[in-house]
């Protein structure tokens, strides 16, 4: 017990001098704007506008206050320091239309912009060649359907449902886990049991989209119970598997993704168990993917940065400011 308070002590300790780091840094540079990215750095950045009169854009990554992993006390507090200064900041972006939704109903505000977590997309308004990677390197027959999950590799993430799922179906249909993590250990045990499970290291971003595109369906399963930062994540990988043209298939508790999917006809979303992943995922044809891909291609192929970017410039341009309706 007594370590635990002590190193809760260090921590808030290293907390203040990491403040007191960023308060002179900011003071000696003097910025226009500050890009605040969660809700802990809010009070230096109100201090440091008090100070030099900069901007604050408040640009939060997920909707922060309601992330997993947040509890208890910390989350009483993450909640009472967002709130307080979320109305010293200037303008603010988030990363979906539910995410801006709730921001502006809980905190009654108004003028927040959404940019999407959509990455550079190498094939924009070009040919588009799917590469043959993983059956390269993994020998796995054209025949076969290749399944691919990328990201973090972690428990909270489905991978153990995912494993067992690939471990009870048919062996021509293949999982690739792509990326790192806690589960690494576990993921590459599986893959020297099951012929049909493969694992691969995170790769450089500039060759992502080579190695999605390798597969044919793209995977964001979770079967626990889901924060609200969750159900209305839009990540990388979701656009990631889209401009791979693969199909996707998600839990149905991602909401927002499941959404999507289902007005652009992106795949399926199945409900968060492990008797309806197996048999989406066992009973899926090569026939089906194609003819749902092809049915999305307009909205696959206008997938890219420079179609979103222009919001976040207004925001620093100020053609777009936050408005409180208190």
């Amino acid at each position: 017990k007594k370590t635990g308070i002590i190193k809760s002590v260090l921590a808030l300790f290293s907390v203040l001098i990491f403040f007191k780091f960023v308060f002179y840094k900011c003071i000696k540079l003097r910025p226009s704007f500050l890009s605040v990215h969660n809700p802990t750095l809010l009070p230096v950045a109100s201090l440091v506008k008090k100070k030099i009169k900069t901007k604050i854009i408040y640009v939060p990554h997920e909707l922060e206050t309601e992330r997993a992993g947040l509890v208890g006390l910390f989350k009483r507090i993450t909640k009472f320091v967002e709130r307080k200064y979320i109305y010293d900041c200037d303008g603010m972006t988030v990363v979906s239309e539910p995410i801006k939704n709730w921001y502006a109903k809980y905190y009654k505000i108004c003028g927040i912009g959404v940019v999407p977590n959509i990455p550079i997309n190498p094939n924009y308004k070009k040919e588009f060649l799917r590469k043959k990677l993983f059956r390269e390197e993994f020998k796995i027959s054209d025949n076969d359907l290749i399944f691919i999950y990328q990201g973090l590799l972690s428990k909270v993430r489905g991978l153990d449902i995912l494993i067992k799922v690939f471990s009870s179906i048919s062996k021509n249909k293949h999982l690739v886990i792509m990326g790192y993590g806690e589960m690494e250990d576990d993921i590459v045990k599986a893959s020297s049991i099951q012929s049909n499970i493969h694992f691969k290291q995170a790769v450089k971003r500039d060759k992502i989209i080579d190695y999605t595109s390798s597969a044919d369906v793209g995977l964001q399963i979770n079967c626990e119970e889901m924060t609200l930062s969750y159900k209305y994540s839009l990540p990388n990988k979701f656009y990631e598997y889209s401009i791979g043209r693969l199909y996707l298939i998600v839990t149905s508790n991602y909401t927002e993704q499941s959404r999507i999917i289902n007005e652009q006809k992106l795949g399926a979303s199945v409900k968060p168990t492990f008797l309806d992943l197996k048999n989406l995922i066992n009973n899926i044809s090569l026939g089906v993917i194609q003819q749902t891909v092809e049915n999305s291609e307009k909205f696959r192929s206008n997938i890219s940065w420079v179609n979103n970017e222009d919001v976040l410039i207004d925001v620093y341009k100020e053609k777009l400011k936050l408005k409180m309706n208190l």
